[in-house]
């Protein structure tokens, strides 16, 4: 993929290379096709990503995208990161957007802002150190700059949930980056979706796509935990948002504010963007 002006005759800038096999099956190129458990398919990628003339850890990179799946790849199982489905209206926009981020990350880590990454295989997304970082907070704790997802979750096992539903899920996180009012101060990382940092106060948010029973019970863990981590690592405060579909069961209201001290806040589709009530 290319990015240039029109009518400009200098050398255009080749943004991130996205070739797929011909003929015969082989990992070399970094596009592939992926498949999920309901039949549809999505463009993803590798991670084969250079910077100048030097390629790239690929775990590493890896590591720096929510969207990486476990995918069946011949005989074997390898990460790869989710782009668009092939069928999506906005493919070709999802393919520049990954393009522009698939660059900034190449910088972040040519550029020495993530230097290490844990590749044992029990850690399937890795678990990043980056340079001025207290050294005793997790991963979960560490928030960087806002970019957009483009899908969202990550998982360590083969998806049991569609690739619709990760698409979804990147999309109802950036619509609530733009409702509230993008900026330096909105912030993420790996495990968290959205943290807002605001007069010394950390507002946490997490996003499900489903107010099932199980998805209530995971936010709720990923509030507390996150949320702790983040309070240590920043000295700061922190308020949790759970951010649903609709309200979970009844039974759970009371223990979800008045035990973990955090808001629902529901949000709707629409006009193909999404609108949240409680903010």
């Amino acid at each position: 993929m290319l990015f240039g002006d029109p009518g400009n005759d200098s050398w255009l800038e080749l943004a991130v290379q996205l070739n797929f096999p011909k003929e015969k099956y082989t990992r070399a190129p970094a596009g592939a096709f992926v498949q999920d458990a309901f039949g549809e398919i999505f463009v993803a990628h590798r991670g084969k990503l250079t910077k100048g003339n030097a390629g790239l850890q690929k775990d590493l990179v890896l590591s720096q995208f929510k969207t990486c799946v476990l995918a069946q790849d011949g005989k074997k199982k390898n990460r790869v990161i989710l782009i668009a489905g092939l069928e999506h209206e906005k493919m070709v926009d999802k393919l520049f957007e990954f393009a522009l981020e698939a660059r900034d990350v190449a910088t972040r880590i040519a550029t020495g802002l993530v230097d290490a990454v844990d590749t044992s295989p029990d850690s399937s997304i890795g678990k990043v150190r980056q340079k001025g970082v207290k050294s005793n907070v997790g991963p979960m704790a560490k928030l960087s700059k806002y970019v957009a997802e483009f899908y969202g979750e990550s998982t360590t096992n083969p998806p049991v949930v569609s690739g619709t539903r990760i698409v979804k899920h990147g999309a109802i996180v950036a619509a609530l980056h733009k409702a509230l009012g993008g900026g330096d101060n909105l912030r993420k990382s790996q495990a968290v979706d959205l943290a807002a940092i605001r007069g010394g106060t950390v507002d946490l948010f997490e996003v499900k796509t489903s107010a099932s029973t199980q998805d209530v019970y995971t936010a709720v863990g990923q509030l507390l935990i996150h949320g702790e981590g983040i309070s240590s690592l920043l000295e700061m405060p922190v308020r949790r948002f759970m951010v649903l579909p609709q309200n979970p069961r009844a039974d759970f209201i009371k223990p979800i504010g008045e035990e973990l001290g955090a808001r629902i806040i529901i949000y709707c589709e629409k006009a193909g963007s999404y609108s949240f009530d409680g903010l």
